[in-house]
């Protein structure tokens, strides 16, 4: 699977992700492809609120309510 969907629920900060996921694009913590949606666990745990999302090719972008910035997945030199 290659495609992968990646919602962001405004009112929580929460993102939701399912699809492909064999680079990491899903942000998850693994390289299995999830096939129902799931909620993305770390933002929560961190009491992090996400406020905007943006995704490409493998690459997700997204923004924190007081300004942080994280990307993934994080690849060095085509190495997982």
């Amino acid at each position: 699977m290659q495609d992968r969907c990646i919602l962001l629920v405004q009112e929580t900060g929460d993102v939701i992700c399912w699809g492909g996921n064999e680079k990491g694009q899903l942000g998850l913590g693994n390289y299995e492809d999830i096939n129902q949606p799931q909620r993305m666990d770390s933002f929560a745990r961190a009491g992090t609120k996400i406020s905007y999302i943006a995704a490409g090719g493998d690459l997700t972008l997204c923004c924190s309510d007081d300004g942080q910035a994280y990307a993934w997945p994080f690849v060095h030199n085509g190495i997982k």
